[in-house]
């Protein structure tokens, strides 16, 4: 079984949901949202990510999710 990333859980959901074009602030909130549910199963993927989302550094988490280069938000370039 592949290990569970809120990266991934967020990709899933949004290809589940017909590929919307989710904007950064969505996007910020979706992986929150994946993160919450994570830690309710016992899962921490990504602690510093849950970390900063527990003491609310929005600086930590924008900067994380722009990392991520989710399809829809800021894609790898191929070259």
């Amino acid at each position: 079984m592949a290990r569970e990333t809120v990266r991934g859980a967020a990709v899933s959901m949004w290809g589940r949901n017909n590929r919307p074009l989710w904007d950064k602030e969505q996007t910020l909130m979706v992986c929150e949202s994946v993160d919450k549910d994570l830690c309710s199963r016992g899962l921490t993927p990504a602690p510093q990510f849950r970390a900063a989302r527990e003491r609310r550094d929005t600086r930590y988490i924008q900067t994380w999710v722009m990392g991520c280069h989710f399809p829809w938000l800021n894609p790898r370039k191929r070259s």
